[in-house]
C-alpha cells in the first residue's frame, strides 16, 4: 500500500505553483453552474442528474485545458503525477480540475492520463527532458509500479527512447571517470545529450567503495553518474534498495566486478603507470584485493586467474625505486619480491628467484 508519508504524495499530487489566471476563475464558475448540487439523504444524485445531463448533449462540452478551450473528449485530466511528464496543451491543469472536478469527469467525460500517455511522450524522439525530470520519473515510476505492476511492460520502449540534457555534474562525471572521455552524443542545437540505453549500470557500494574528496573509482559511461543513483534513492543505504526493486530490472542492473575489471584494466591509472595515478591506481587495486578475499576458495582461483589474463600486461603494480624514474608502476612480470621476503625460502637455491 501506498502511504503519504513514503514520499507519494507530493510525486502523485505534484504542486502547481501558479495562481488561477481571470480567465479560470470564470471558467470554473461556468462549469460549476452545470453541475447540480449534492443533496440528501444520498450525495449520488447530483452525479445522476449530472450523468444524464452529459448524456442529453449532442457535442462533448468545452473544457478550458492548458492551451485553451478545448471539447471534453479531446482533453486529459491530471493522474496521479503523470501530468509533470506529459507536456501538451491538452491536458487541464489540476488546480482547474479540482475546483469543477464534477464537471470535467462525469459531464465533459475527459479521459484522465495514462501510462501509453506517458511513455508516448518521454520516448518520444521529439522529447529531450531535463535531468531532473528523470531523476523524479525514476521516483515516481518506483512508486506507482506498486500500484499498478502492469506498467512494467512499457519499460523496454521506456529505456529505448528516453533522452535528456545532462546537469553540469553530470557532465562533469564523465570528464573525471572515463579514460576515452566518452561524453554524450551532441543535440540538434550542439548541446550533450545523453540517452538512457547507454546506462546500463548502477554502482552497488557494498561492492565498491564510495568516492572521496580526493580521488574515487574510475567507472565506464555506462554507469549511472553517482549523484542521479543518490538523488534517485534518496541516499546511499536507501538508494541500493530502490535499486534492488523489481521495477527497475528493465532499467539498471548492479554492475558486476568482471565487467568493472575489464573497463578498468584499460584505463590510464592502470596501464601508463603515472604519478599523478598513484591515489587512483592504489585505490583500484584495493577493490580487486577485497573482491577476492570476499570470494569463496572455490571461485578465487577463477577470479586471480581472470585479473591476471586483464593485467598481465599493463604497467599497474607499484614499486619502489632508489633512481630516479618516470613511472610509478610497471608490469607484474618484471618486479621483484624484496629479500626479506624470501627467508621462508632459505632451502632453495637462490637461482630460483630474483632478489633485489
Amino acid at each position: 500500500a501506498i502511504t503519504l508519508d513514503d514520499g507519494s504524495a507530493e510525486l502523485f499530487n505534484p504542486r502547481d505553483p501558479l495562481p488561477l489566471s481571470k480567465e479560470e476563475r470564470v471558467a470554473i464558475v461556468l462549469m460549476r453552474s452545470f453541475c447540480p448540487q449534492q443533496s440528501t439523504p444520498d450525495t449520488l444524485v447530483g452525479t445522476v442528474l449530472a450523468q444524464g445531463f452529459s448524456r442529453a448533449l449532442s457535442l462533448s462540452p468545452p473544457v478550458l485545458t492548458k492551451g485553451g478551450l478545448r471539447r471534453g473528449s479531446d482533453a486529459k485530466l491530471p493522474h496521479r503525477g503523470m501530468e509533470i511528464f506529459v507536456d501538451q496543451t491538452d491536458i487541464v491543469r489540476s488546480i482547474v480540475m479540482e475546483n469543477a472536478k464534477e464537471y470535467h469527469e462525469v459531464i465533459a467525460r475527459c479521459r484522465p492520463l495514462s501510462i501509453e500517455d506517458v511513455t508516448t511522450h518521454v520516448a518520444s524522439p521529439n522529447t529531450i527532458l531535463e535531468e531532473d525530470k528523470v531523476i523524479r520519473f525514476f521516483k515516481w515510476w518506483c512508486k506507482y509500479y506498486r500500484i499498478d505492476s502492469s506498467i512494467i511492460r512499457y519499460a523496454p520502449s521506456i529505456r529505448d527512447g528516453m533522452r535528456f540534457f545532462p546537469s553540469n555534474e553530470t557532465l562533469s562525471s564523465f570528464q573525471q571517470t572515463n579514460s576515452t572521455t566518452n561524453l554524450p552524443i551532441n543535440g540538434d542545437d550542439g548541446s550533450s545529450v545523453v540517452h538512457l540505453r547507454d546506462i546500463m549500470y548502477y554502482v552497488d557500494d557494498s561492492k565498491f567503495p564510495s568516492s572521496s574528496s580526493s580521488t574515487s573509482l574510475p567507472m565506464p559511461d555506462s554507469v549511472l553518474p553517482p549523484h542521479m543513483q543518490q538523488s534517485i534513492g534518496g541516499g546511499t543505504s536507501s538508494s541500493m534498495r530502490t535499486f534492488y526493486d523489481e521495477s527497475f530490472q528493465y532499467f539498471f542492473t548492479s554492475l558486476t566486478m568482471e565487467v568493472w575489471a575489464d573497463y578498468v584494466s584499460a584505463h590510464k591509472c592502470m596501464t601508463a603507470g603515472q604519478p599523478e595515478d598513484e591515489l587512483q591506481r592504489n585505490l583500484v587495486l584495493t577493490t580487486l584485493c577485497k573482491e577476492y578475499q570476499k570470494r569463496p576458495l572455490t571461485e578465487r582461483v577463477m577470479f586471480a586467474s581472470y585479473l591476471q589474463t586483464l593485467l598481465a600486461t599493463k604497467r599497474c603494480i607499484p614499486f619502489d625505486s632508489q633512481e630516479p624514474t618516470q613511472y610509478a608502476a610497471d608490469y607484474p612480470a618484471d618486479l621483484y619480491l624484496y629479500s626479506a621476503e624470501l627467508k621462508a625460502f632459505d632451502g632453495v637455491s637462490s637461482s630460483s628467484f630474483n632478489k633485489v
